[in-house]
């Protein structure tokens, strides 16, 4: 384009006939044309040193698709001695950049790249439907926020960045941009409390987006062990601002529940399904919710021939394309039952034997009878490069969560099957028998 736009100035130049033209003038022909193509792309240059990225020409390097790449072993840190570790630096620009003007398709596809390279793969994800809303003319907030797993979270984001960070707000504490993704990284590293404080400042400051808010509750809740009202009124400010989010939908639904308002919750998921792919996990989980509040508002049976129908539909649903899954039953031990109330949260995910990162299939589901039907296959993967189809070595596990929550807590029970290969494997029967101590 500089070229170009040269070529156009400095061409005409040299259309002064020398018929018509004195010595001298030809000279500042010359002269003008020699200056004009030295200074023209100079111009440009310092003109993108001051309002472009430079640092975002190399973009980042092309990621491997999931069909040819090795399986995940997790997120990849960045490190200040890491040659890429800039990436991190030029991202966060992206992200302040979206801020501003978060209708830019082509900003959220590079910033899905630059996560993807990162190995921040559901915030990749998220970058990639932001674009899809920008694309559909449809409203988006800023800056990219999603619920990310504790093993992927945690690298997400490494120390150096955290402290740069700090550092950053330090020098400027109305900085709220800079306190933003301060606050997301350490509800990320689950560093609460300290996540709380800069989620307080922020909204003392009126800085909040419908992300922050819902990230807010899901920060305070998980300091808690559970949602209580006032993470309620954070999420009810989440909706006020974006009717349509998932996260705090999901949160409402939860609370909801916990609260026994079951014909809101039946509202509640009802609006989130509407937003959910319907052969996505999220999709089954949202179903089985559901049923749950239909069965305690009695509109449809009695409660535990409901859930157990559920259960059933879980089991027979169709298995993904791969052809993997994993089918089996779960019981409670006897010394259990009293202790176990009606309508408890049951989590069933399979695990890679010996490796690092998120479960490779879940299923949440609420129980009142035993046993329990289950099965685990691709449908259910956290992470679209982390599936059950790309391992031969899992176990599956079962654990009544007390605080309904994905994260293994004392108090909890649960059980563990021997490590088996998915491809092939006979239907389990899992038995919870072991408590979680503190």
């Amino acid at each position: 384009m500089v070229i170009f736009a040269a070529a156009i100035i400095i061409v005409p130049l040299f259309a002064v006939r020398r018929d018509d033209a004195s010595t001298s003038l030809r000279k500042r022909v010359v002269w003008m044309a020699l200056a004009g193509t030295t200074l023209l792309p100079l111009a440009a240059l310092g003109i993108y040193s001051l309002l472009g990225s430079p640092s975002l020409l190399a973009g980042p390097p092309e990621v491997a698709s999931s069909a040819s790449a090795a399986p995940h072993q997790g997120a990849r840190q960045l490190s200040p001695a890491d040659p890429a570790s800039d990436l991190g630096a030029a991202t966060a620009r992206l992200e302040a950049k979206l801020a501003q003007n978060p209708n830019d398709a082509a900003g959220w596809r590079l910033l899905a790249q630059s996560y993807a390279f990162a190995g921040r793969t559901a915030e990749a994800d998220a970058a990639n439907a932001r674009a899809a809303q920008v694309d559909a003319g449809e409203p988006v907030s800023a800056p990219v926020v999603v619920a990310a797993t504790p093993d992927a979270a945690a690298a997400s984001t490494d120390d150096g960045s955290l402290e740069s960070l700090r550092e950053r707000v330090k020098k400027n504490p109305r900085d709220t941009q800079a306190l933003a993704m301060l606050a997301e990284s350490l509800r990320r590293k689950r560093e609460f409390a300290e996540a709380l404080t800069i989620f307080a400042k922020l909204a003392d400051a009126g800085a909040m987006n419908a992300d922050l808010w819902a990230d807010y509750a899901d920060a305070r809740g998980a300091s808690l062990g559970g949602l209580d009202a006032t993470s309620a009124g954070y999420v009810a400010q989440a909706l006020k601002l974006d009717p349509k989010h998932t996260k705090a939908l999901w949160l409402l639904g939860s609370w909801q529940t916990e609260q026994k308002d079951f014909r809101g919750a039946l509202a509640t998921w009802q609006r989130l399904a509407a937003l959910m792919p319907a052969e996505s996990s999220d999709a089954k989980i949202i179903a089985s919710n559901m049923a749950e509040a239909r069965a305690a508002l009695g509109n449809t049976g009695s409660s535990p021939q409901l859930l157990q129908a559920a259960s059933a539909a879980f089991a027979a649903a169709p298995t993904a394309a791969s052809g993997v899954s994993l089918r089996g039953s779960v019981t409670l031990d006897a010394r259990w039952k009293d202790r176990v109330a009606p309508g408890s949260t049951l989590f069933v995910f399979a695990k890679a034997v010996g490796q690092p990162g998120p479960p490779l299939a879940v299923l949440r589901v609420k129980t009142n009878t035993w046993p329990l039907s289950f099965v685990l296959d691709d449908s259910l993967a956290m992470m679209p490069n982390r599936k059950l189809s790309d391992f031969q070595n899992v176990i599956v596990e079962a654990r009544i969560s007390r605080a309904g929550t994905a994260d293994p807590k004392p108090g909890d029970l649960r059980g563990v099957s021997a490590a088996m290969n998915p491809r092939g494997a006979a239907p389990l029967r899992l038995v919870i028998i072991e408590e979680i101590g503190g």
